[in-house]
């Protein structure tokens, strides 16, 4: 593993960044601009190394610096990494065994959440739902079905390519891992919205705000409410 680490480390140079920008609105000089800088400065790459800035339309925006798709000009490095890396880590986080790889599954859902999650509220500024984008034409769909179930979370319908989950034991299970800190106005509005609906204002809330266990059955398999 260690070797490996350092042939990915040291073919950096060889690594292609291609950016996607989820939005329905206009993809202007500035948005681009901003996404290829933050992008080129995270990976510590040249930006002549980011290829594009692509448009998904999608009636809702993605974190501001878009998500970034990395591609490997290396037949080596992508070796290493579909047939090294990715197994490994997929085969320890969908069949977690132990309290480490139950820390990279949360990592991992932290990861998706950051690049593909979304949190929508009602006009009384409380969480409604979450949804996780995917690729229609991949499996993602099946993974995020199965990651979910691994932490104990339901998901509650698909609708176009987005996995909804509502539920207010998911969105307590998701808050105790932190599951937006990657992502820090994402994160925000979570945190704000969740502590704004009545169910943890008068059940989490009232456990001092440090025994979510407290909760009673019928409490924590409340549904959000869809105002």
């Amino acid at each position: 593993m260690f070797r490996c680490a350092r042939r990915v480390r040291d073919g950096k140079d060889q690594c292609k960044v291609q950016i996607i920008y989820s939005t329905d609105k206009e993809l202007t000089t500035e948005i681009v601009d901003r996404c290829m800088n933050f992008w080129s400065e995270t990976l510590n790459l040249k930006l002549t190394q980011i290829v594009s800035v692509t448009k998904s339309k999608n009636v809702r925006e993605t974190k501001m610096y878009g998500s970034g798709r990395i591609c490997i000009d290396s037949a080596v490095l992508t070796e290493i990494f579909l047939n090294g890396i990715m197994p490994w880590v997929l085969s320890r986080v969908i069949n977690p065994q132990n309290e480490t790889d139950k820390q990279l599954l949360h990592g991992f859902i932290r990861g998706l959440l950051a690049a593909e999650g979304c949190v929508y509220i009602n006009k009384h500024g409380s969480l409604v739902r979450v949804s996780m984008a995917f690729d229609p034409h991949s499996k993602e769909l099946d993974l995020y079905k199965t990651l979910l179930e691994r932490m104990g979370i339901s998901y509650h319908t698909v609708k176009g390519n987005e996995l909804i989950i509502q539920k207010y034991a998911n969105m307590m299970k998701l808050m105790e891992i932190d599951a937006f800190k990657i992502h820090t106005l994402r994160n925000f509005k979570f945190m704000s919205s969740f502590r704004n609906h009545k169910y943890f204002k008068t059940h989490y809330l009232e456990s001092d705000l440090q025994q979510p266990s407290a909760l009673s059955s019928s409490s924590v398999d409340a549904p959000l409410e869809m105002q």
